[in-house]
């Protein structure tokens, strides 16, 4: 069996000045991976993942794992990406993280 979960931190809009992303760390979300699901999950580069409020959301991916549990509750991954997030405080929000 695949990994089938995706642990990520949403990208939000900067509270003090909304032109600016931001990651947001407060807590580290989960979305299921299905078989449609497209790409191939990276630690460090983006997904595209439904949430309750939209049915497209970037996402920084943290980690995948593997779980037997009833995952209907969560909401879909649509797509990974190859791409990195382009602000450079984030990725180094995103290092510190990491513990790098």
């Amino acid at each position: 069996m695949a990994d089938n979960v995706l642990m990520a931190y949403h990208i939000v809009k900067d509270a003090t000045d909304g032109d600016v992303q931001v990651l947001n760390t407060k807590k580290l979300y989960k979305w299921r991976i299905t078989d449609q699901t497209k790409g191939t999950p990276q630690i460090g580069k983006l997904a595209i993942v439904k949430t309750r409020f939209t049915k497209r959301a970037p996402v920084l991916v943290f980690a995948t794992k593997e779980v037997a549990n009833d995952l209907s509750d969560l909401q879909p991954v649509e797509e990974f990406t190859d791409e990195e997030p382009r602000d450079e405080a984030m990725q180094v929000a995103f290092q510190k993280l990491l513990g790098n």
